[in-house]
């Protein structure tokens, strides 16, 4: 009796652990680049169109410029607003 417990017992531990979620392996992560445009610039803080969609789990890479656009300056771009 005890040798039929012992075999029921191990298929019921034997189904648990074939049922059980395997976990995901490591994937590289989706990079997504943005280039920063001239035109899609914005000066003043307010409601703008999206210049991009990202997905869960994307990696976003882009550029920005700092608050008194001397890295447009010094790229040779002449910065039309006071604090891009």
């Amino acid at each position: 009796m005890d040798s039929v417990i012992r075999q029921i017992l191990s298929v019921l531990v034997l189904s648990v652990l074939a049922s059980a979620p395997l976990p995901a392996l490591a994937q590289e992560p989706h990079v997504v680049r943005y280039e920063l445009k001239l035109s899609e610039l914005k000066y003043d803080y307010g409601v703008a169109p999206p210049v991009l969609h990202l997905q869960p789990g994307d990696v976003l890479e882009t550029n920005t410029i700092d608050a008194d656009g001397h890295a447009l300056e010094d790229a040779g771009m002449k910065v039309p607003g006071p604090n891009p």
